[in-house]
């Protein structure tokens, strides 16, 4: 079956959800190179992908793939629009932080 993020269950949900964990992985990588490992930026964004993997996690306990795939979906989301944000200086660096850990 199909969920609403695109992942299926079973073998196909968990590789879905491995693509998640990859690419979330690359942006993570990306952001520690461009911010710095100590930058606030760097680790709300760190924080927030660990909290969508424990919430991801809590899904797939009581078999939820649809949930866990939309947990670290919107996580990634963040990610990806996060460094583009701080470079356009949208918001000054501590709002967007405080922006990323209210995600």
């Amino acid at each position: 079956m199909k969920h609403p993020g695109g992942v299926s269950e079973g073998r196909e949900g968990q590789a879905g959800l491995d693509r998640l964990r990859r690419s979330a992985g690359l942006r993570l990588r990306a952001l520690e190179r461009e911010a710095g490992p100590e930058s606030g930026l760097y680790r709300a964004c760190a924080a927030l992908w660990l909290r969508a993997e424990g919430e991801a996690g809590a899904s797939l306990e009581h078999g939820d793939v649809g949930n866990a795939a939309a947990r670290l979906e919107c996580a990634l989301d963040a990610l990806v629009r996060t460094p583009e944000a701080a470079r356009r200086a949208e918001l000054a660096e501590a709002d967007l932080e405080a922006l990323i850990a209210s995600l």
